[in-house]
């Protein structure tokens, strides 16, 4: 089984902060398992939405996030882990969005640790 690290952008939620601006997306590093590239796509899909839905939108007000795989690249080292297997970055405007994908998809060439 190889494993993957995609990043996964998600747009159309709308979440009350108490500001004026609603916030429009998140950008989500992930690292998943899977026997090839479209599992691994279709896998992480799945888990992120069953995440939201725990996570953020249990009552349905902030609707289905529309979610596109910005970048997805395989891990041939056995020691690289994903440090925040978890996390949202949420982001408002495009400039935020630009910010939270290049964060991501340069985590995955600067990243070893072992645990």
């Amino acid at each position: 089984m190889n494993r993957y690290y995609l990043v996964v952008i998600a747009d159309n939620i709308r979440l009350e902060r108490g500001t004026d601006i609603p916030i429009a997306g998140f950008v989500a590093p992930r690292c998943i398992k899977a026997p090839d590239e479209t599992s691994a796509k279709q896998h992480v899909k799945i888990q992120l939405l069953k995440d939201w839905k725990n996570n953020f939108n249990r009552d349905n007000k902030a609707g289905t996030p529309r979610l596109v795989v910005e970048y997805i690249n395989r891990i041939n080292n056995p020691f690289k882990r994903l440090r925040h297997p978890g996390e949202f970055f949420f982001f408002g405007m495009d400039e935020e969005r630009l910010e939270n994908i290049s964060l991501a998809r340069s985590a995955f060439n600067r990243w070893f640790r072992i645990r």
